[in-house]
């Protein structure tokens, strides 16, 4: 099929035949050849190649990293929260096709190639009648290295090809063009329990079970019911329950209460865990004395048995990540499981000044923080073998970097390739050829490719 190569190729040979041209001499000297122009677009389209197949083997790397990888998604608006990115366990199916598909600037020139060439034909043909000067040869080649921009190939290629070396470094890749304008179109990141308090940040520093109570069996009927939530509190119960040899148990009937605490029967007994107010509307009575403002209580059968007292820990890391994407044009979706995370909490846990921290309902929460690939359908938009809110919004700010990245590339380089065209027909028609001489050609490719890169390079991700 016709592409860029196609260019390439075409502005080859009508410098071979201006430089023929020139060789067997002519009564109106136009200057030198623009076989020097030639080699240097040549030049950037292998350099630009080699950056696209460096950028998919440093992502077919990163993908061999983990067996089962952490998946970057988009889900489309089913809700007013609209389109939002999240992310799952889940596999690479899909991922590289993904990574093969044609990139816009492929695509783009795929479509133009064959047009620009006539144009090119067409302009050489009537600047010289124009001019009378016989030099179409020399024009030609002029215009078909206009056409065919220094910086094509390096728009997308170079973008992503820096873009999949940063991120390979934090164990994470984009599935190419696709996946990055998938992520772009994202107007949500959902964040979960442990993206707010990864491992180790949470812990419980004490616990009180009341008489009458078994401790084993209590321990193991919260623990069963905190890991069956999949909040990021499984983790420092899961550790509690192997201290005292707890099993877990089946939980049955689980509903959770958006007022602060959830319930299911396990075995014969009906549990209910929460904060202090939740069990005020169930009807459960907290003696002063034990009432301690942000603990987690346990009542069984409507009776209070223990009570839990959890320490979170803010990391300075997860502070940073919420105050750059408070800046950023993402809205942070809070799909958060553990009843204890309020949105007052997070204010004063990771001192945010911003706008309001706010959660959606309590089923959306549910839905979007089911961590595994419902239906395996789509594709990934991106990898991630390292946990970590601040790797994850890495992804997300190059993600979209290269959308606004490549946009810009191209627009230049469709500018640069008009101006020359307009600029090189001109003086054709004119007989300036000093004015397009060979030196001023190659001078104009370097300037324009400086300035085209100078500008996607300063493309901003957080918007």
């Amino acid at each position: 099929k016709p592409g860029f190569e196609t260019l390439v190729l075409f502005a080859n040979l009508a410098a071979l035949g201006d430089a023929l041209w020139s060789i067997l001499g002519t009564e109106n000297p136009v200057g030198l050849p623009y076989n020097a122009s030639a080699a240097l677009t040549t030049a950037f389209a292998l350099l630009g190649t080699r950056m696209g197949r460096t950028a998919l083997r440093d992502s077919f790397r990163t993908m061999r990293g983990a067996k089962v990888p952490t998946v970057v998604q988009v889900e489309p608006a089913q809700t007013d929260l609209g389109p939002v990115i999240s992310k799952h366990l889940g596999g690479y199916r899909g991922f590289i096709a993904r990574m093969v598909q044609q990139d816009p600037v492929n695509e783009l020139y795929r479509r133009i190639s064959l047009l620009l060439i006539a144009l090119c034909v067409f302009l050489a043909l009537l600047a010289s009648i124009i001019s009378g000067n016989g030099a179409w040869v020399h024009t030609l080649a002029g215009l078909a290295i206009a056409s065919a921009s220094c910086t094509a190939l390096l728009a997308y290629h170079r973008t992503f090809s820096l873009i999949a070396r940063r991120l390979a470094g934090r164990g994470a890749a984009i599935a190419g063009w696709s996946g990055a304008e998938e992520i772009r179109a994202g107007e949500g990141l959902v964040l979960r329990d442990s993206d707010l308090f990864p491992e180790k940040t949470v812990s419980i520093t004490g616990m009180k079970v009341l008489s009458g109570t078994r401790v084993e069996q209590i321990i193991s009927y919260t623990g069963s019911m905190i890991i069956a939530s999949g909040s990021g509190l499984s983790q420092a119960f899961g550790e509690l329950m192997r201290q005292y040899a707890a099993p877990t148990r089946r939980t049955d009937d689980f509903l959770y209460d958006a007022d602060g605490g959830f319930s299911a029967s396990i075995a014969q007994d009906r549990v209910y865990i929460g904060t202090g107010a939740y069990m005020s509307l169930k009807g459960i009575q907290i003696p002063a004395n034990i009432d301690v403002n942000g603990a987690i209580y346990t009542a069984v059968n409507g009776k209070l048995c223990a009570l839990f007292i959890v320490e979170y820990s803010p990391s300075d890391v997860v502070r940073s990540a919420l105050i750059s994407l408070d800046r950023s044009r993402l809205r942070p979706i809070y799909a958060i499981r553990d009843f204890d995370i309020t949105p007052a909490m997070i204010k004063s846990k990771f001192r945010l000044s911003g706008n309001e921290v706010a959660f959606p309902p309590a089923e959306d929460r549910f839905r979007l923080s089911v961590d595994g690939d419902q239906d395996g359908s789509e594709p990934p938009a991106a990898i991630m073998t390292r946990e970590g809110i601040n790797h994850y919004l890495e992804v997300i700010r190059c993600g979209r970097r290269l959308v606004k990245a490549v946009r810009r590339s191209t627009a230049m380089t469709i500018i640069g390739s008009v101006l020359a065209i307009g600029i090189i027909t001109l003086a054709s028609a004119r007989g300036a050829f000093s004015n397009i001489s060979a030196w001023n050609l190659i001078v104009f490719q370097l300037g324009w490719t400086a300035a085209t890169l100078l500008i996607s390079d300063n493309a901003d991700g957080n918007r």
